[in-house]
């Protein structure tokens, strides 16, 4: 019987400084040369990610920006993507600029990625994102909102405040075209809205895994409202114990919380003592 075991990571797998304990590290990578079948599901991309979890030693694939992509762990190449259709990009981006908001936008220009803004709408939200990710290669300045409409757009991001925010949040939240995450930054206190394909979620990703590698049961973790899908698809679903109560509400149980390393002996745990055997 094999067994999936997909971790949300911020919040989740890693501690509150973004990290991942060294510890954890090690006892992931001895449980998966014994045939653990790991993975994760994030918001974040895939060049975010992998500095984080470059020293696991995953032999599947992961799930990044919430489901849009699917990607190789070691080499990030991409094994499935949802891009936003023009007419629905073109549609989300008048809304953002009906309401005078400043969006950050992930595309694909010649199967390259990019992450776009415009110069003359920077906020300091988009400047201290740029300021965690020194020389990312993928940003791209435009000159004006009009021009973030380019190539295949996979993703959009806009950092502000609950009031800023809460009425494109209910637009998206009306619209089953798309895809979304409303919440609270856990690092920053900032709010997040991230809108993306309405095929895309982590639950849609856990579906794909599930049936890429036959697997006969898939156990989950996570602390915020985007790991709710995921809650729902899978077969056992463990809410870490500083996770939101939405989330506690949906899981099948409460574990340690993200600075007790609670994914991490909770998998060690269940798989040692041969509760879940993999195959």
């Amino acid at each position: 019987m094999k067994t999936l075991y997909i971790t949300d990571l911020d919040g989740t797998l890693l501690d509150n400084t973004a990290s991942l304990n060294p510890k954890a590290v090690e006892c992931l990578n001895s449980l998966i040369a014994q045939g653990l079948n790991f993975t994760y599901a994030t918001a974040r991309s895939w060049t975010s990610a992998s500095k984080i979890t470059k020293n696991l030693h995953l032999k599947l694939p992961v799930i990044t920006y919430n489901g849009a992509f699917i990607v190789n762990h070691s080499s990030g190449d991409i094994i499935r993507a949802f891009t936003l259709q023009n007419q629905k990009f073109t549609q989300m981006l008048s809304a953002i600029i009906a309401l005078n908001l400043s969006p950050i936008v992930y595309t694909l220009i010649d199967n390259v990625q990019r992450v776009m803004w415009a110069k003359n709408h920077e906020t300091q939200a988009i400047r201290n994102y740029k300021k965690l990710r020194p020389g990312d290669k993928r940003f791209m300045a435009v000159d004006s909102l009009q021009e973030l409409n380019q190539g295949d757009v996979f993703y959009i991001t806009i950092i502000g405040t609950q009031k800023e925010l809460a009425p494109l949040a209910d637009i998206v939240k009306t619209n089953t075209q798309y895809s979304s995450v409303y919440s609270k930054d856990i690092y920053s206190g900032d709010y997040w809205l991230e809108i993306y394909d309405n095929r895309a979620s982590k639950a849609s990703g856990l579906e794909w895994m599930r049936n890429n590698y036959k697997m006969a049961k898939t156990i989950c973790f996570g602390d915020n409202l985007n790991d709710l899908p995921m809650f729902k698809a899978a077969d056992e679903a463990y809410a870490v114990r500083n996770a939101v109560q939405a989330l506690k509400h949906a899981a099948s149980g409460i574990i340690g919380g993200n600075e007790e390393n609670g994914v991490v002996e909770f998998i060690r745990t269940h798989f040692t003592k041969g509760e879940i055997t993999n195959a």
